[in-house]
């Protein structure tokens, strides 16, 4: 069966991780093993709190779209291996003046058994958050070496030093164990990292649609296309594109990749209840997928 890419066509929840979930239920559903793989993911600390509170209260850091991909898939897998970079993003202020670095933690994940975890945090506005005492356990965990900043240049030494690794390294241990991944691209990025060469398919997700993609053909299109400037939103709220974390990602968008190539094969997907999403997009990703050997 071939590997499957779930990138979005829009700017923020299109869909992705509820459409990979479905691919890796419809996988299952075929008899295969599989595993998913979101190289790196962000969440926020308010939108997200519930999820962030309920990892740091096991002394760890992950997002919850790795903790739904985990149990979806009955990963062996923990979900720091599952998605072995992540960030944690506190937004700025509506009258903020100059740099502003949107991270207040990240997690680098680096393999081995156990695993070992590189955690940045910056101690000074945890603190003004009144958030100390719910980073104590992850900070004093075992296999955890925190690295603190202040700065966008200081976090960005941690992340040129560690994140290629971290992921190339979570990559190979998946790739021991299954041939059938279901990657999961991050934001409206075209590309979950620039490591990731093999790829069947492509996924492309929108509110009330999916698109199926020639993989290869994707990334060759991919490799053409220059990327383009960005909305004022993201890079208010985002770090610079000239900083050592984007020079592992790309910022060029699924939609500038998928107008230079055919679609395969697209579903439409009506409004669905908060109760009929699974049941809609798994029939969805059925039909979308219908016509794709299994072997």
């Amino acid at each position: 069966m071939p590997r499957l890419l779930v990138a979005s066509l829009a700017m923020s929840d299109a869909g992705k991780t509820t459409a990979a979930r479905s691919a890796i239920r419809v996988l299952l559903g075929r008899g295969l093993r599989v595993s998913p793989f979101k190289p790196a993911g962000e969440f926020w600390l308010y939108k997200d709190w519930p999820n962030v509170a309920r990892a740091l209260g096991e002394g760890r850091l992950y997002g919850n779209d790795a903790y739904l991909l985990c149990r979806e898939a009955g990963s062996p897998f923990p979900e720091e291996t599952i998605s072995p970079a992540l960030r944690l993003v506190a937004p700025a202020r509506h009258d903020h003046k100059g740099e502003y670095c949107p991270t207040i933690a990240a997690r680098c994940t680096m393999g081995g058994d156990p695993a070992r975890h590189v955690l940045a945090l910056d101690r000074r506005r945890i603190a003004g958050l009144g958030l100390e005492r719910h980073f104590e356990k992850l900070a004093s965990s075992d296999g955890v070496t925190v690295y603190d900043f202040s700065s966008l240049q200081e976090l960005n030494l941690m992340v040129a030093k560690y994140l290629p690794d971290s992921i190339a390294q979570a990559h190979r241990r998946i790739l021991a164990e299954y041939d059938n991944v279901v990657y999961e691209s991050s934001g409206f990025s075209a590309m979950p990292w620039l490591g990731l060469n093999q790829f069947d398919y492509v996924v492309a997700v929108n509110h009330g649609y999916l698109q199926l993609y020639d993989g290869p053909l994707y990334r060759e299109n991919f490799i053409a296309t220059q990327e383009i400037d960005l909305d004022s939103n993201w890079a208010k709220d985002h770090e610079p594109r000239e900083h050592a974390v984007w020079k592992n990602f790309s910022l060029i968008r699924t939609s500038q990749v998928v107008e230079k190539q055919k679609v395969l094969a697209e579903v439409a997907i009506p409004p669905l209840l908060p109760s009929m999403i699974d049941a809609g997009f798994d029939e969805a990703m059925t039909s979308l997928l219908e016509s794709l050997a299994v072997s």
